[in-house]
């Protein structure tokens, strides 16, 4: 909950002063925000995923270039042998 706080209004102001939610709309505003911001959070880990997944790939494709073996380099990047292939 601390991750949601840190950058949502309206996730900071329930969680801090605990206020009743009175009618539909306050609730459906909480509820938005909450959901934007907890995508937001998972959508920065996804994009992390994808970055060292990239970063994987340039090893292999560097040590491809300095002709490694693609059985070394597979066990060195958990890449398969066909995707090092298809490098």
């Amino acid at each position: 909950m601390k991750i949601l706080q840190l950058n949502n209004p309206l996730v900071k102001i329930y969680t801090n002063t605990r206020f009743e939610l009175k009618n539909d709309l306050q609730r459906a505003l909480y509820i938005a925000a909450q959901n934007a911001e907890s995508d937001r959070v998972s959508m920065s880990g996804a994009s992390r995923r994808a970055g060292i997944r990239e970063g994987v790939f340039q090893t292999a494709r560097n040590m491809k270039q300095k002709h490694l073996d693609s059985n070394v380099i597979s066990e060195i990047t958990g890449l398969s042998f066909e995707e090092i292939e298809a490098l």
